[in-house]
């Protein structure tokens, strides 16, 4: 494990355009609101952009399905907290 927390940005991608941005803080990232459907039936990936101490990294691509948006926490939201 390396010393620290991560900083740097992650970025959120549907179907390989931008979506947004979001910069890490003590090494988490607060959430932020995507409307249903630019995600709903797409590819969805995340990427890290790294820092000194932490490599970059690219999360597998998630095909997002009405079951992953719906319900309370324990959906969508608990792959990326």
């Amino acid at each position: 494990m390396r010393d620290g927390e991560p900083s740097g940005t992650l970025s959120f991608y549907s179907d390989g355009q931008l979506i947004g941005t979001e910069a890490l803080s003590g090494g988490s990232a607060d959430s932020f609101y995507v409307p249903p459907a630019q995600v709903l039936n797409k590819s969805v990936i995340v990427t890290y952009s790294g820092d000194g101490n932490f490599l970059p990294a690219q999360t597998a691509p998630m095909v997002i399905t009405n079951s992953l948006l719906q319900g309370p926490r324990g959906s969508f939201q608990s792959f990326f907290s």
